[in-house]
């Protein structure tokens, strides 16, 4: 039969999708009857159910069960993927009795709030009085040199009379050194262990963020005169105890001597102290209390030191947000330190926006501070319009987002992740630091008890050789018991484990393993080619044979439309009956090979007569 070309056109890609779709009837088919997955051989086995009425409801059955063993399946799947992004660590407690002679004793810093000292300002006063300024001036002066150290607020003509300082060959630095109180004035008496101790042997000048101040059991480091480079050269102070109590420990005597203070950073007497690693520089995370005269305060430490596994290497760094021990780099070569990287990045912040140096940073050594010279008081308010941006309480929850991406526009904060928001929060500025913290870390916890002193009989104290004390602040820092908790921090989902866990799924839902993926690859990558080129020649066979059958009945001057199927071709018989004597017809009809007749009824075989 003649097709015109569009419909020809159309019966290639039918035929394409007919065994496209016999391809994966076949594929389905055979990989459910011979799979080792649970289920799915009942899905289209026949030979299972000995009662065929029951056979297409037992088949229904299975399949809603295999599809919810799927469903599942990718739905635990999924949620060992969600654990996996979302809770990369984990942190256990290794032990309730890890012994604190394995734990360094904290070092302890104590810092003036009053950062000019009276009787120290008089040579100085009178020198400035010999440049031209007044006594009021002079001393005037000097109260907003302590501006340099919390950034307030001063009037410009200071930093006209500043100039005058530097011909007298003082810069920022060595001025507020001289002017400082010093160690033996400040911490007066030393118990160590039980025993009185020279205060100058263990109590040193350091630099930190709020000034100059005295610390004992620090790295020489950060003692004034060092750089801080030499963290990494100079070793570390390894003090280590195997006792607990205020006998067993550090004690002392503060006189902040309030008759002296003369340019105070609060509203009111007192030194403040840090507790902190020996290793590091003081935060102010590390800020404990502040001493008073007439008080004793005393300090129970409990170490909790976190130790981190190998495995939390396999953990990307985005993932886990701390640094493995030589991953974390600072410019200035020293080990590093979330508190160290924090410094570094505050002095490249105040760089960039106030080109200067403040003089607690002044030896730091990174290349940024090159060639710029020391903050002074005509840098305060810059440095002051950049620090009032954040308060402390939201420095505080922007840290704990330790992981940035952004433009530093305040050097007392941080710029969080993109896409965290809050309602209370600014997040427009901070800095850009890659400071995340360490991922093994001791830190200290610290239960102050603070009692005030009576006086008269009671001023004397058994702690301090019987002294009278009424005029100090006494401080006792010790540790709490002799024992402490020991953490441990491990990846919590690797991908060895994350793979354990979806053959885990796998199997318990549908039976499968390793060779049920082979297997699932194999069926349904390797035996659909196999099948289609079966269904290709099989169709290819058909063909053949249809054209071989066709060809004697199509004739050359076939017309659709006009003339039956092979009417032409058709070899005509003329037969007539042999068995009628008149001779007459016996009508026409069709052989035994047909389907009907036309004529008289007969046992005989019909013959087809054509007149």
């Amino acid at each position: 039969m003649f097709s015109p070309p569009s419909v020809r056109l159309l019966m290639v890609p039918l035929a394409s999708v007919r065994s496209l779709l016999f391809t994966f009837r076949k594929t389905c088919r055979v990989f459910c009857e011979n799979t080792s997955l649970h289920g799915l051989k009942y899905v289209v086995g026949t030979g299972f159910y000995e009662n065929s009425g029951h056979q297409r409801l037992a088949q229904v059955t299975w399949a809603i069960i295999s599809l919810l063993g799927i469903v599942f399946t990718m739905v635990m799947m999924k949620l060992s993927w969600v654990r996996f992004g979302s809770t990369p660590t984990i942190t256990t407690i290794e032990t309730t009795t890890y012994p604190i002679w394995n734990i360094p004793f904290p070092a302890v810093t104590i810092c003036n709030i009053n950062k000019i000292d009276r009787s120290r300002t008089r040579n100085l006063t009178r020198q400035l009085e010999s440049l031209g300024l007044t006594h009021n001036q002079a001393i005037n002066l000097l109260v907003a040199m302590a501006s340099l150290v919390n950034f307030d607020a001063i009037n410009a003509t200071y930093t006209e009379h500043e100039k005058l300082l530097g011909k007298l060959g003082y810069n920022p630095q060595t001025m507020l050194l001289d002017l400082n109180q010093p160690c033996p004035s400040l911490i007066r008496y030393c118990y160590w262990l039980g025993q009185e101790v020279p205060c100058d042997k263990y109590f040193h000048v350091t630099k930190t963020h709020v000034g100059f101040c005295c610390s004992f059991n620090v790295v020489p480091a950060m003692l004034v005169g060092n750089k801080a480079t030499q963290l990494s050269t100079r070793g570390s102070t390894d003090i280590r105890l195997s006792g607990a109590g205020k006998h067993v420990g550090l004690s002392v005597t503060v006189d902040i001597e309030p008759q002296n203070y003369m340019a105070p950073t609060k509203s009111f007497f007192g030194a403040e102290v840090f507790l902190h690693s020996p290793n590091d520089f003081p935060a102010d995370s590390d800020f404990e209390d502040t001493l008073q005269p007439g008080w004793d305060v005393d300090f129970c430490v409990t170490p909790m030191p976190i130790d981190s596994s190998d495995s939390l290497r396999r953990v990307p760094l985005k993932k886990r947000q701390c640094f493995m021990e030589g991953e974390g780099t600072v410019q200035s070569g020293s080990p590093f330190s979330s508190n160290l990287c924090m410094s570094e990045c505050r002095l490249r912040t105040i760089v960039k926006l106030c080109n200067c140096v403040p003089f607690f940073y002044a030896d730091f050594n990174i290349s940024e501070t090159e060639g710029v010279q020391l903050c002074t008081l005509a840098n305060v308010n810059c440095l002051r319009h950049f620090r009032s941006k954040f308060n402390m309480f939201e420095l505080f929850i922007l840290i704990i987002f330790l992981y940035i991406n952004s433009i530093a526009e305040d050097f007392y904060s941080l710029k969080p992740p993109r896409g965290i928001s809050g309602e209370h929060l600014r997040f427009d500025l901070g800095m850009d630091c890659d400071c995340m913290p360490s991922c093994s870390f001791l830190n200290y916890q610290v239960q102050s008890i603070s009692s005030r002193r009576k006086a008269g009989p009671f001023a004397a104290s058994s702690y301090f050789g019987g002294r009278n004390v009424s005029s100090f602040a006494t401080l006792h820092v010790h540790f709490k018991d002799l024992y402490c908790v020991k953490y441990r921090r491990d990846a919590f989902m690797t991908w060895d484990v994350l793979l354990a866990a979806f053959g885990g799924i796998f199997g318990l839902c549908m039976g499968g393993s390793v060779l049920s993926v082979v297997e699932l690859l194999y069926y349904f990558f390797v035996k659909p080619v196999t099948f289609y080129k079966q269904d290709q020649k099989r169709r290819e066979a058909r063909g053949n044979v249809l054209d071989v059958r066709g060809r004697s009945r199509i004739g050359q001057g076939f017309q659709p439309g006009r003339y039956p199927v092979g009417y032409f071709d058709r070899k005509k018989v003329i037969m007539r009956d042999r068995m009628s004597a008149k001779g007459k017809k016996k009508g026409m009809g069709i052989s035994s090979f047909g389907s009907f007749s036309k004529g008289r009824q007969s046992n005989e075989p019909e013959t087809l007569f054509l007149y």
